[in-house]
Order: C-alpha cells, then sequence, then structure tokens
C-alpha cells in the first residue's frame, strides 16, 4: 500500500468517527461529501477577501469577518448533512406519535439552564382562571 493509499484510509477513519460524533449518516456515500462543507469555507473566506480588497478597506477589518462567517457557513453546511434515522427498536418508522423520539441530552441541558422561575404573584391577586 503506498503512502497516499495510507493516508487517505486514516483520512477516511477520522471522517467516519466524525460522522458516527455528530450522528451523520451518508447512506453509502463515500466521505468525499466532506468536501461540501471545506468548499464552503474556503469559498466563503474567498468572497470575503475578494470583496475587502476590491472595496479598499483594510485587512483587519475584513479578514476576521471573512472568518467568522466562513466558520458558520461551514457549521451551517455541517448541520444540513444527514442526519441518522431516530427510530426506536420495535417502531414501525412512519413517524406517528409513538415514534417520537427523546430530547438530546445537550438540548435538555440547554433547556434547564434556561429555563426561569414564574415570577412570585402578589398577595391577593387572581390567576384570571375560574
Amino acid at each position: 500500500m503506498g503512502p497516499l493509499r495510507a493516508t487517505l484510509a486514516r483520512l477516511d477513519a477520522r471522517l467516519r468517527r466524525l460522522d458516527d460524533r455528530l450522528g451523520i449518516d451518508h447512506s453509502g456515500r463515500s466521505e468525499w461529501v466532506w468536501l461540501g462543507p471545506l468548499g464552503t469555507l474556503l469559498g466563503t473566506i474567498a468572497l470575503i477577501c475578494a470583496v475587502g480588497v476590491s472595496s479598499g478597506v483594510g485587512a483587519a477589518l475584513y479578514v476576521p469577518i471573512g472568518l467568522v462567517l466562513a466558520v458558520v457557513m461551514a457549521g451551517m453546511s455541517i448541520a444540513y448533512m444527514t442526519p441518522k434515522a431516530d427510530v426506536e427498536p420495535g417502531d414501525g418508522g412512519d413517524g406517528g406519535p409513538e415514534a417520537q423520539s427523546p430530547e438530546p441530552p445537550w438540548y435538555r441541558r440547554l433547556l434547564e439552564a434556561t429555563r426561569e422561575e414564574p415570577a412570585p404573584r402578589r398577595r391577593g391577586e387572581r390567576t384570571g382562571v375560574r
């Protein structure tokens, strides 16, 4: 096996682990599908830099903006990759009310961290429910 094939095999294994970690299912497609987010990242940086250079503003202004926008766009590109299906064992997979999957752990933590306590009512105040 040549050095190029060994490098590609290692890259493929790492991308497969990343797929499993992010919950992405490529349905048998190759790992070259990751070129989409990479192209989005590089294309956004190139576009913002080209606009910055042509407008005459300093690089200190358009380079940070380009990097932030590129990361956001690449993140959205990754987010729209095919997620794995949430099908419970024994579920028909028809998406009916009994097939609703539980909230992911990160979402539950977010809800718990941002949950607000109801404001205390003043004495004698009515709730409006009779």
